[in-house]
């Protein structure tokens, strides 16, 4: 795999950057680029041995002329395969260059990957400022009434969503959608149970869509997917199915439940999805009705399961898709991505990293501190 290497000095000059292959299983480490001409400054060789430790670090190894061993650089919690969705960026130091000027740099490292798949663009940025500003919430308050239109719990479209069934005990056979009397008969003989529950999730797709100049009545659950009015992410272009190895990316919007017109059972925001533990925003929390900015989710590549809601069951469920951002082009404050030039992607490229190392230095639980993208 190729390793983005970013070194600033002590001093906290920047000085440049190299880029590196881990040969891992080979423990073996290659220079694959020095655009900014620093190598000769670190190491005598241009490739040598890779070990790393049990304590969360690599060893990047060096011989000079006379055969002698120095430790040039050291990487903090590497990746520890040559697929590793968990170490995708981290941190480190020279440890022994040969200009030992340059000892103790810092180093910011991360993996490369398409230059689409490390970037955070403006709608990403904007999906997340959102989320971080608005979606920390409880029934009734000001963030809730303005994501959900003051969405009220006895409001006819919240009943009308819900079904109740008898449980087949009484002289009511077994039979979905009750309404009217029957459904009052049916509880006070305690003969029924919710068969659906409404929930809010749907809001926030709604809420981000308009900001984004989405169509009207964008969003919903099973309408991210595939709409009535044909403005979903299936029916524009935009929809991404699992396949394998792909995951999404910040501000993109997810899907759990059957990759079906109508097998939604709930959407959020990704806010984190590079490690087995997502970091989602979503609402439909607190018994469906309020939000939270940053929900862990235990994620299982195998199958692409994902912790569901306990409003719909809760476990591992299906993950079915999910909408990019960057893609789907009804979103018309914010065009399609263009290809970026070089340098906009090198830039990119590390707010994206920088952004994720800050990441994991916030805790995701629930909290009304500021939070900095």
């Amino acid at each position: 795999m190729l390793v983005r290497i970013k070194i600033r000095h002590a001093t906290g000059k920047m000085l440049g950057e190299v880029v590196l292959r881990l040969l891992i299983s080979s423990h073996r480490w290659l220079v694959h680029q020095d655009k900014d001409h620093l190598w000769h400054r670190i190491a005598s060789n241009r490739d040598g041995l890779l070990e790393s430790k049990s304590w969360g670090v690599a060893w990047l190894w060096d011989r000079n002329n006379k055969d002698k061993k120095r430790n040039p650089i050291i990487l903090h919690k590497p990746p520890l395969g040559e697929v590793d969705t968990r170490n995708t960026s981290g941190t480190g130091f020279l440890f022994d260059p040969i200009d030992t000027e340059l000892k103790d740099s810092r180093l910011l490292w991360a993996v490369q990957a398409e230059a689409r798949e490390r970037i955070l663009t403006p709608v990403r940025k904007f999906i997340l400022e959102l989320c971080n500003s608005h979606v920390e919430c409880s029934y009734g308050d000001d963030n809730y009434k303005l994501i959900t239109a003051n969405l009220k719990k006895d409001d006819q479209s919240v009943r009308s969503a819900e079904e109740w069934q008898t449980d087949g005990s009484g002289p009511i056979p077994m039979q979905p959608g009750l309404t009217g009397d029957a459904l009052a008969n049916a509880i006070k003989n305690g003969q029924v149970k919710k068969k659906r529950k409404y929930t809010t999730c749907g809001s926030l797709t709604g809420f981000l869509g308009a900001r984004l100049g989405a169509p009207d009545k964008f969003g919903g659950t099973n309408g991210l997917r595939e709409h009535p009015m044909g403005i979903g992410g299936y029916d524009l272009g935009g929809w991404i199915e699992p396949n394998g190895t792909n995951r999404p990316l910040p501000g993109d919007m997810y899907a759990i439940g059957k990759n079906t017109s109508s097998g939604i059972v709930h959407v959020g925001v990704i806010i984190d999805a590079s490690t087995d533990m997502w970091v989602t925003a979503d609402m439909g929390q607190n018994g469906g009705w309020g939000g939270r900015r940053r929900v862990k989710r235990p994620f299982r590549q195998e199958g692409y399961l994902l912790e569901g809601e306990q409003e719909t069951g809760g476990g591992l469920r299906q993950l079915a898709g999910w909408l990019d951002v960057d893609i789907y082009p009804a979103f018309s404050k914010f065009p399609p991505t263009k290809i970026l030039s070089q340098a906009q992607m090198n830039n990119d490229f590390w707010d994206a990293v920088e952004w994720r190392e800050r990441q994991k230095k916030t805790e995701p639980v629930r909290s009304t501190g500021a939070y900095s993208y």
